[in-house]
C-alpha cells in the first residue's frame, strides 16, 4: 500500500470514530429521568415495586399518607411499596435537585355485603351479580330495559363542560347522575380518577391547606360539599387528597355500590378543621373518569336507574374584590456563593480534636446539596526556628450531624491537604451527601510519618476563610 493510500485510510477511520462518538452522546442526552409509574393501585397487604429510570440514584420518601403505606427495600434505583390500610398516599423520588412523584391508591380487598359476585362466561368475560345494601341504589325487582347480557362495562368520562359547577370558592359539589349510563353502579368500576387545580391568593401560605377531601356519594341528600360514604356496609369512596403540589387523585371504589350521583369537594385548613383556608383562592375540578373493572359485562336484567328529582346548585361567581390567584409556580431564588463570617468563631487551634463551629452563621434556608464545593483558607504558624518538615497533611472534615462533630470524624466530605507552603484547599461536596445543614469542620493535623499526633514544629493552625461555591442554576425552594 502506498503512503498516500495509508494516509487516506487513516482519515476515513478517524472520521468514523468521531461520528460514532457523536451518535452515542446524542442518544445518551435523549434519556430523561422518570418513574416507572406515575400512579399505582395496591391492595391492602400487597407490595409493588416503583423504579426510577435513567438515574444513578434516587432518595425515596413518603410525601403524604405515611399511615397508609410503608417503604421497604430502598435501593438506589427502586423501592418496594407495601399497602397498610385503605387510603391514598404520595411517594417521592429525589434525583439531584428534582423530585418526581407517584400517587398511590391503597385498595380495600375485604369482601362485604353488597360487593358483586362474579360468574365467568365462555367468552372470558364476567357477569356481575349485585345485592344492593344501602344508599340511593336501584330496585333489583323493578321493571328493566336492560340490554343484552354480553354488553361490556366501559370507562365513563364526565363531560366537564356540562356539569353544574366545577370551580369552587367554598365547599361544594359536582352533580354527576345526569351523565351516568342508566345501568351504572359503582360496583362495576375499580376506581374514579379526578383531576383538579388549586389556586392560592397572592402571597398566600400554601401550608394552610391540609388534606382537602374529595368524596363520591350515592344519594342526592348527601350532596352538600361535606358528607361522604362510610358506614358498616359501605366503605368511603374518596380520600383526603387535595394537597399543594398535586393535580390528580385516584379514588378506590372497592366494595362500594350504588350510583355516584355526585362528588363533594371540601378543603381543610391547617388546624384540620373543615373551614376554607384563608390562603386558598379556588378549587377547580378539571376531569372525572370512572375506570371499569376489566372484562366486566352488565348482568342480564341489570336494573335501570330511577333518578331522584334534583335541581343542582349552579356555578358560583368568583368573590368580588378578592385577591388575584398566585402564579402556578412561585418565583425562585437563585443560590449564590456564601462567604461565612467567622467573627466570634474560634478558628485558631494548637492541638488535635478541635472543631470550627460556624453552623449558626449560615442562612436559615441553607442546603449543602445546592453547593458544589467549599473553599477553605488557612495559615500554619510554625514555632520559632522550625521549618515544618515534621508536618504531614492536615485534615478538614465537613460535619452535618452532631454525632460527626467531634474533631476527628471525616464527616460527609473531607480533604487531607493542609500543608506547609500552601494557604488554601478545596473540598468537593459529593452529590449523595447525607444531610442538608453543615455544623462546621473537624480539624486534625498529622505528622510527616502520617501518625495523627500534633507535629512538634507546629505552633497553631488558623482557618482564615470559608466560602461555599454554589452550583450553576441552583435555586432555593420557596
Amino acid at each position: 500500500m502506498s503512503n498516500q493510500s495509508k494516509k487516506m485510510l487513516s482519515i476515513v477511520l478517524a472520521g468514523a470514530v468521531v461520528l460514532g462518538s457523536l451518535g452515542f452522546s446524542e442518544a445518551d442526552a435523549a434519556k430523561k429521568v422518570k418513574l416507572s409509574a406515575k400512579k399505582l393501585s395496591i391492595k391492602v397487604g400487597k407490595t409493588k415495586t416503583l423504579k426510577v429510570k435513567n438515574a444513578k440514584k434516587a432518595k425515596w420518601s413518603i410525601r403524604k399518607g405515611k399511615k397508609y403505606i410503608q417503604l421497604k427495600s430502598k435501593k438506589k434505583k427502586s423501592v418496594k411499596i407495601k399497602a397498610k390500610k385503605f387510603g391514598t398516599a404520595v411517594v417521592a423520588a429525589k434525583v439531584g435537585k428534582k423530585t418526581y412523584l407517584c400517587n398511590v391508591s391503597v385498595l380495600d380487598p375485604t369482601a362485604i355485603s353488597g360487593k358483586p359476585s362474579a360468574t365467568p362466561t365462555a367468552a372470558g368475560q364476567t357477569i356481575v351479580n349485585i345485592t344492593y345494601v344501602t344508599g340511593n341504589t336501584p330496585d333489583p325487582n323493578a321493571a328493566s330495559t336492560a340490554g343484552p347480557v354480553a354488553e361490556p362495562v366501559k370507562d365513563v368520562t364526565i363531560d366537564m363542560s356540562k356539569v353544574n359547577a366545577k370551580t369552587f370558592y367554598k365547599a361544594g359539589y359536582v352533580y354527576l347522575d345526569d351523565q351516568l349510563p342508566d345501568k351504572f353502579d359503582m360496583s362495576y368500576f375499580s376506581s374514579c380518577e379526578v383531576g383538579f387545580e388549586l389556586k392560592f391568593k397572592e402571597g398566600g401560605d400554601q401550608s394552610k391547606l391540609t388534606n382537602g377531601k374529595l368524596a363520591l356519594v350515592n344519594d342526592v341528600a348527601m350532596l352538600d360539599g361535606m358528607k361522604n360514604l362510610g358506614t358498616d356496609s359501605q366503605p368511603v369512596a374518596g380520600g383526603y387528597v387535595l394537597n399543594p403540589g398535586l393535580s390528580s387523585a385516584t379514588l378506590s371504589l372497592s366494595g362500594v355500590t350504588g350510583r355516584a350521583v355526585g362528588l363533594n369537594v371540601q378543603p381543610m385548613d391547617s388546624n384540620a378543621n373543615y373551614g376554607w383556608p384563608d390562603s386558598l383562592y379556588s378549587i377547580t375540578i378539571t376531569s372525572i373518569k370512572f375506570k371499569a373493572n376489566p372484562s366486566t359485562v352488565y348482568p342480564e336484567g341489570a336494573p335501570v336507574a330511577t333518578r331522584a328529582p334534583f335541581s343542582p346548585a349552579g356555578q358560583e361567581a368568583a368573590p368580588a374584590g378578592d385577591a388575584t390567584p398566585a402564579p402556578t409556580e412561585a418565583p425562585k431564588t437563585k443560590v449564590t456563593d456564601i462567604d461565612v463570617d467567622l467573627t466570634g468563631v474560634t478558628s485558631k487551634f494548637s492541638s488535635n480534636g478541635k472543631t470550627l463551629d460556624f453552623g449558626d452563621k449560615l442562612p436559615a434556608n441553607f442546603d449543602v446539596k445546592l453547593f458544589k464545593s467549599i473553599e477553605v483558607s488557612y495559615k500554619l504558624n510554625l514555632k520559632a526556628g522550625e521549618d515544618g518538615s515534621d508536618i504531614g497533611h492536615g485534615k478538614v472534615g465537613v460535619a452535618c450531624r452532631a454525632s460527626e462533630f467531634n474533631g476527628y470524624s471525616d464527616g460527609q466530605a473531607m480533604v487531607d491537604g493542609l500543608k506547609p507552603g500552601a494557604e488554601s484547599v478545596s473540598i468537593t461536596i459529593p452529590e449523595d451527601i447525607d444531610g442538608t445543614k453543615v455544623l462546621g469542620f473537624n480539624i486534625q493535623m498529622s505528622q510527616s510519618d502520617w501518625s495523627k499526633g500534633w507535629p512538634t514544629s507546629l505552633e497553631s493552625v488558623e482557618i482564615t476563610g470559608v466560602k461555599f461555591i454554589a452550583k450553576e442554576d441552583a435555586y432555593y425552594e420557596n
